[in-house]
């Protein structure tokens, strides 16, 4: 899995976004752990999301998000659903998955202030 992670990482770097996905969903049904499988899911559904493509993000965030029972897994996932979901426009969705990640601000890390206020800020901008 690091290797593919290293390999799919040098395309993402050079901008090779769909080389980068064509890579990592054929090796996606081979992944043998819900964990690795959740790591490439979380993994391209970030890549079609900085391809802008945020309706195939979804879909692989929400394959991530199946595959996770962790919540600090479960932030990153309903982090990158809040993004897609607010940039198409569904602030509904975006305000349900902001709501999360403030509800699960870890307030023993430093600088979790900050934290609270963005997530703040993104549920008002998404306030119906």
């Amino acid at each position: 899995m690091e290797e593919l992670s290293n390999q799919v990482s040098r395309l993402e770097f050079q901008g090779k976004f769909d080389e980068a996905i064509r890579i990592s969903k054929s090796k996606y049904n081979t992944l043998k752990t819900d964990k690795d499988r959740y790591q490439l899911a979380l993994g391209i559904g970030a890549i079609y999301e900085m391809k802008s493509d945020y309706q195939q993000a979804i879909t692989w965030y929400q394959k991530a998000k199946g595959l996770s029972s962790n919540t600090a897994k479960d932030r990153a996932v309903a982090n990158g659903l809040a993004r897609c979901y607010e940039k198409l426009g569904n602030k509904a969705q975006a305000h349900q998955y902001y709501q999360i990640m403030f509800d699960t601000v870890d307030k023993s890390k430093i600088g979790w202030q900050a934290e609270v206020n963005w997530y703040t800020a993104a549920l008002k901008r998404t306030q119906s």
